[in-house]
């Protein structure tokens, strides 16, 4: 949760390149992984020790949206392309989800991109029936809720299984997270499971800091913290980044593990997916190239912002303007 890129610029952070790209060579890091995280000098600031995927489930119209910004603003299907959620959650699931679109270029947001972006968010909720804050009847009416993802992604292929809408999204941070989501694609044929875009949320982000007295004991913990004995564990908080490690945990069976769901008369339980699965997402784990790190103050001003914009009371550029504003006071700082 610390601005790391500030901390780059201001030189704060250690470029432990050698190491990393020596873990990397070894197979204690995984080349996709360490590829996202090489800075433009060529350095290597921070690594993380583990990441979780999005993936999109949903017959392929649906899936082929979150392709663009205006893919996602135009959809028409026979149902909304998502479940009925709050604006925040659907503001940071678009964030994220195209991350390179809204948050890239050399200059990072710009108005335009932000703009666009609002705009896609109020389509997308206008379709599915999104508001800024539900009642308790909405909640218990639509199976809503308030609560707020950080990435805005809540696991919502139970809803998609329920006929709500056209797609559902999950983030997965282990196999055991992958068994509802699974069984919704058996119950559904011919719909599709795929991670979005290649993208991919870091976790347990590490770097060393250059001027402390101990830094080649910090560069030993970075070596410790992605070593085979180290991320073998299941800590239940993302795959390893380690390649040895993520091939023994997709090969371990856990025959009788299951997770069950359901809300009234629907239900669903889905058991430990089955191994050529977990090699299928295993294979696309070491295909993910795009880490998704989106600023978590910058996310604030985007949410709290646009609030006016989502319940019609100004316009998305109206928005837009008032929350350049407040970015370029904290980026000047």
């Amino acid at each position: 949760g610390l601005p790391a890129d500030s901390y780059i610029e201001k030189g704060i952070l250690m470029d432990f390149g050698s190491l990393a790209r020596e873990l990397a060579g070894s197979g204690a890091l995984a080349e996709n992984i360490l590829e996202g995280f090489i800075h433009e000098d060529g350095g290597v600031y921070q690594i993380p020790a583990r990441i979780a995927l999005p993936i999109v489930l949903g017959q392929e119209k649906a899936v082929k949206a979150y392709e663009s910004l205006e893919a996602m603003a135009g959809y028409q299907g026979e149902k909304p392309l998502v479940s009925a959620e709050t604006y925040e959650n659907l503001l940071r699931m678009t964030a994220n989800l195209r991350y390179e679109e809204v948050m890239g270029g050399e200059s990072g947001l710009s108005r335009e991109k932000l703009i666009q972006c609002l705009k896609t968010v109020k389509a997308v909720g206008e379709a599915s029936g999104a508001k800024t804050f539900f009642s308790e009847e909405e909640i218990e009416r639509n199976l809503s809720t308030n609560y707020v993802a950080k990435n805005g992604i809540l696991g919502t292929s139970i809803f998609f299984d329920m006929g709500r809408c056209d797609s559902g999204l999950e983030c997965v941070d282990g196999f055991g997270t992958l068994c509802i989501p699974v069984q919704v694609r058996v119950q559904n044929p011919g719909s599709d499971m795929v991670s979005v875009g290649g993208k991919y949320f870091p976790s347990v982000l590490a770097g060393v800091n250059r001027s402390g007295e101990n830094t080649e004991l910090a560069m030993e913990f970075i070596r410790c913290l992605l070593s085979d004995e180290v991320q073998k564990e299941e800590l239940y908080d993302g795959f390893p980044v380690n390649l040895k490690a993520l091939e023994a945990m997709t090969e371990d069976d856990r025959p009788g593990y299951s997770v069950s769901s359901g809300f009234g008369d629907y239900q669903i339980s889905g058991e430990w997916p089955k191994l050529e699965v977990r090699r299928e997402v295993m294979e696309s784990i070491k295909a993910l190239s795009v880490p998704v790190c989106v600023d978590e103050t910058v996310m604030e001003m985007m949410v709290e912002g646009s609030r006016d914009y989502f319940e019609g009371k100004e316009t998305a550029e109206a928005a837009a303007d008032k929350i350049m504003r407040k970015m370029s006071i904290y980026q000047a700082e």
